[in-house]
């Protein structure tokens, strides 16, 4: 714990003031510590999951407030740089939506902690390792940032007033697309502040537009896990529950690789046909999402065989990624065994290692 200062002349009250100041200090530092350990852990152990990191980091960023660029592990690394030395591709994605690209696109690596990296920017990892895949990533989101203009940005934090004051200073600046043909009221809805949507569409914003990737605001909200957002996007917008981004997932698909029950509820509340229930069971089973592949299961009364458009099952996929855990519910249901028999006769290494573990269970 830090020390308290104290005043000159023994002031009681001074003294007070100064160790909560400290005090408070010391609960910040720590909480911040606790948070940085969560996020590289989360990046370092391939159980987790993107949306599962962009949660807590959301959390960290929006609601505590955290400074992402003063988190660093004892290596020195700052969590871009970890996510390429992991070779994490798919978590670049989350720091750039929650708005901390600025913050530790242009870091360098501590040079007294780095190591054989000390001195050296995300940029310079990369290229050094010749990791291309993550290049490319690095290259989209630092030209698609650039892209953003200001109110892009407040909405994509959830800023009601910054947004607010945008539209008050420019006519209009909201009706601007970037280089992804993201709209404003797409980054609201990654923002997932309700205010700012209604007001967007008070404004008579077009809502049909649909991004570079294909995705709709109904893909973004689904993506992000806001529920909320739903209702009034189905209501207002005239939303599509078949439309398939390019990774050829609807938004019921994203919910269910999030494993999202409250997404999942809320689409079936607002008019999702029950027929697409049937293809989302698989892709819960590949992400390891057991809860929510249980809830579809028997809250909807859903063939837990059922398949996905490529012909295979929450059992199949399960198999193929060694999802233990998908694999023992599933097994509590009545299946058809010769499916399970083929199932594990071609699954990959990781399906294999799983049957194993079941034999022996």
């Amino acid at each position: 714990m830090f020390p308290c200062i104290v005043a000159e002349g023994n002031d009681e009250d001074a003294q007070s003031v100064a160790c909560e100041t400290s005090n408070a200090t010391d609960t910040d530092q720590k909480r911040n510590i606790i948070t940085g350990n969560l996020l590289f852990a989360m990046i370092e152990d391939t159980k987790h999951l993107p949306y599962d990191f962009e949660v807590q980091l959301r959390r960290a960023v929006l609601e505590r407030k955290v400074e992402v660029a003063s988190l660093r592990n004892n290596e020195g690394f700052s969590l871009l740089h970890f996510v390429l030395l992991k070779n994490r591709p798919q978590f670049v994605q989350p720091l750039f939506r929650t708005g901390c690209w600025k913050a530790l696109h242009k870091l360098t690596v501590d040079i007294e902690k780095g190591g054989e990296h000390a001195g050296k920017t995300a940029d310079d990892i990369v290229i050094e390792m010749r990791l291309r895949k993550l290049q490319k990533e690095l290259d989209t989101y630092s030209v698609w940032e650039k892209s953003l203009n200001l109110i892009h940005c407040e909405a994509r934090i959830g800023n009601f007033v910054g947004v607010k004051r945008w539209l008050e200073y420019s006519s209009d600046l909201h009706t601007e697309l970037d280089c992804m043909s993201c709209s404003t009221l797409y980054w609201a809805c990654i923002g997932g502040n309700i205010d700012i949507v209604k007001l967007l569409l008070s404004l008579k914003v077009d809502f049909r537009t649909i991004n570079s990737r294909k995705e709709s605001l109904l893909h973004a909200a689904c993506m992000m896990g806001h529920h909320q957002l739903i209702e009034i996007l189905v209501k207002e917008c005239q939303v599509d529950f078949t439309l398939k981004d390019t990774a050829k997932k609807t938004p019921a698909l994203r919910a269910s690789e999030n494993g999202d029950e409250k997404c999942l509820a809320k689409l079936v509340e607002c008019g999702m046909p029950r027929e697409q229930l049937g293809s989302i069971l698989a892709i819960a089973g590949h992400y390891g999402r057991v809860s929510f592949l249980q809830s579809v299961v028997e809250k909807y009364h859903v063939d837990p065989q059922s398949k996905d458009d490529a012909g295979k099952s929450a059992l199949h996929r399960a198999s193929e990624q060694g999802r233990l855990e998908v694999l023992r519910y599933l097994f509590t249901k009545n299946l058809n065994f010769e499916e399970v028999a083929w199932c594990l006769s071609t699954t990959t290494e990781a399906g294999r290692t799983t049957e194993m573990k079941l034999k022996r269970n």
